[in-house]
């Protein structure tokens, strides 16, 4: 029972003064779709190419005539996959994965346009 007691007050002093839990807020925003690249600058960039949406920075990728777009960080190390670092030029390879990377919808217009829902 005392460490119950001892938790309790821990929490209590860790509450704001007011006696309230303290509030956050969440932004929650649409994904909308939006012009990324286009076919013709991918190819120029070697099938790999880096874009900023959102301030978010994502990579694109045409591989075997498709075109994918994923978050250009890696989820394990938190860097980035392709990029002037250098480290891992967007290689897909064997090992432990602690959790999905992100990845965006694509879609390409008949103008060779790349939009990705983001």
């Amino acid at each position: 029972m005392p460490a119950m007691l001892a938790n309790r007050a821990a929490f209590t002093a860790a509450r704001p003064a007011t006696g309230r839990a303290a509030r956050s807020t969440l932004r929650v925003q649409a994904a909308t779709w939006q012009k990324a690249t286009t076919k013709e600058a991918l190819k120029s960039a070697g099938g790999k190419q880096v874009v900023e949406l959102d301030k978010e920075r994502v990579l694109v990728v045409e591989e075997g005539g498709n075109v994918y777009a994923l978050a250009n960080k890696c989820v394990h190390m938190g860097l980035p996959l392709q990029g002037k670092t250098g480290l891992f030029q967007a290689k897909v390879g064997k090992g432990s994965k602690p959790r999905p990377q992100p990845t965006f919808e694509t879609r390409v217009d008949e103008a060779g346009t790349v939009e990705v829902l983001h």
